[in-house]
């Protein structure tokens, strides 16, 4: 059940932000610094190193996946690379790559440490929520490069959104947003809402935008102090796209947008983990394990009238209805595979 696109967006221009997953901290890289900034307070901590001539190989990279940020480039010393990474402990500093005599880095504290290669530091004061459990993963079938100026020129769904997916997650606690007008489950409409969201709600890399600074002329919404908050939504929203859970039923692809014909999406629900897989718009398998013992029963986005149900032990290999109701059993993994129209 896992979807190995890695989702790691990046810009070669100093002064590009993007969110530390799981934390309140929105982290800009400049080719001698890191400049972090809170979105809950008027709080701003700056790690600088010295380094010159950093001309060359500048490049800023958020990696969803492993929940941290990058910074490396070529210096007059050598070549570095840098981590602020999020862990159970809070953030820390790491040092990646280094030049051969090390390299000097100021904290907020003024005290200069030298470090060598994998060399690193907590970062007091500097807390993260806990881990997830379970990644969620949404990947639509895009291989571009995913370099952040021109995924915004591109402007296509199946590059944003599992992004966008990827990040939210981390933020499922904050306060809900409300109803947020730019956001409406108009199948008439969806593509251009979810571009229009995407440019008025977010800029840099993934980063949430109190207002849109960009005057896009789509509409003037005020996110001051709930920033966070609009990640949350967009992960929400993304997420209802394709899957909806009402009491035991399982409602795929129920918001569908057209351009979005192939795809995969791993989810957790509750006790449940689910992973699916479409394409021209229809689904091809869903695998399914859930901890305790269940019964459900799911609603496919095409008339469907039998599918097949197996086991991972070979022991089961049954034909069923499309409305039929599925026992699961706790521990056990299955697959829904064969669906006919």
């Amino acid at each position: 059940m896992k979807i190995s696109k890695v989702l790691a967006p990046f810009s070669h221009f100093p002064g590009t932000s993007a969110v530390l997953p799981g934390t309140e901290w929105k982290v800009t890289g400049y080719p001698t610094a890191f400049l972090l900034d809170s979105f809950r307070h008027s709080k701003r901590i700056k790690i600088a190193w010295d380094l010159k001539n950093v001309i060359k190989k500048f490049t800023f990279q958020i990696d969803l996946a492993r929940t941290r940020i990058r910074l490396s480039g070529q210096a007059l010393e050598g070549h570095f690379s840098f981590l602020l990474k999020k862990s159970e402990r809070g953030v820390e500093f790491f040092v990646e790559k280094a030049p051969e005599n090390g390299v000097l880095v100021q904290f907020p504290d003024n005290e200069k440490r030298l470090f060598q290669r994998e060399g690193h530091l907590f970062i007091p004061d500097l807390r993260a929520t806990k881990p997830l459990n379970f990644q969620e993963q949404l990947f639509l079938g895009n291989h571009k490069k995913q370099e952040w100026e021109r995924i915004r020129k591109r402007g296509e769904l199946s590059e944003f959104l599992p992004l966008l997916f990827s990040l939210g997650q981390h933020y499922v606690h904050q306060p809900p947003l409300g109803p947020c007008s730019l956001l409406r489950e108009n199948k008439n409409t969806l593509e251009e809402t979810l571009l229009h969201f995407f440019l008025c709600g977010f800029d840099a890399l993934c980063v949430p935008k109190t207002f849109d600074q960009e005057l896009w002329g789509i509409q003037s919404v005020d996110f001051s102090g709930r920033e966070l908050s609009l990640l949350q939504k967009a992960y929400l929203f993304i997420r209802s796209l394709f899957f909806q859970r009402q009491d035991n039923t399982m409602h795929l692809l129920p918001l569908l947008p057209k351009s979005l014909h192939s795809g995969s999406l791993s989810v957790q629900e509750k006790e449940m983990r689910l992973c699916l897989t479409w394409t021209k718009k229809r689904i091809k398998t869903v695998q399914i394990f859930s901890k305790v013992s269940t019964q459900i029963c799911f609603c496919f986005p095409n008339p469907v009238k039998t599918f097949r149900l197996k086991d991972g032990k070979a022991k089961l290999n049954h034909i069923l209805k499309a409305n039929e109701k599925i026992n699961i059993n706790k521990e056990t993994k299955y697959e829904i595979d064969l669906i006919k129209q």
